[in-house]
């Protein structure tokens, strides 16, 4: 893979699909089409400074190379996709080893995110609820799907009740 068609290489391309359809055969390369998987624009309507950190995420999760077995016979480029929920892309954008945006964000609100030794750096804690915020409103007027972490642990729990109801184990 060459990069992307502008030529200039960053942070967030989309790496094309790699697809080898038999051992015997090399794998073949395909760009996915910018208008099939359009960036979600990281912004707060309460801080537009955000956006000039010009932080973004993809619209759709995706998984491959997951086998499924039918029948004794083994699938093993199934693909599968879902939603986000809010703390993932939090947490992609703030760990250290991934995108490592704590320090900016914090920046950017105007806060001190030099911590003495021995203080409580609370400054994460405001620059994680901005970001929480401005992740989940990036979403929504995106028109993106994503679920909030109170809603998904409210629906992981009525899951595994029913699922202990009517089956006694999960």
């Amino acid at each position: 893979w060459k990069g992307p068609p502008d030529g200039k290489q960053g942070s967030h391309d989309y790496l094309p699909l790699v697809i080898q359809s038999s051992p015997k055969d090399s794998p073949q390369l395909f760009e996915v089409p910018l208008g099939c998987a359009p960036e979600v624009w990281i912004h707060h309507p309460e801080y537009p400074e955000l956006a000039d950190l010009n932080m973004r995420w993809y619209p759709i999760p995706a998984v491959c190379a997951l086998d499924l077995t039918i029948g004794g016979i083994v699938y093993s480029a199934v693909p599968f996709n879902g939603w986000y929920a809010n703390t993932e892309v939090l947490r992609d954008l703030t760990d250290a080893s991934r995108y490592n945006m704590l320090f900016p964000v914090a920046r950017a609100l105007g806060l001190d995110p030099d911590t003495k030794p021995g203080d409580e750096p609370l400054w994460k804690d405001e620059v994680m609820t901005v970001l929480n915020k401005a992740i989940y409103h990036s979403f929504k007027v995106s028109k993106i799907a994503m679920i909030g972490h109170h809603n998904l642990i409210d629906n992981f729990w009525e899951w595994y009740k029913d699922e202990m109801r009517h089956r006694r184990y999960c």
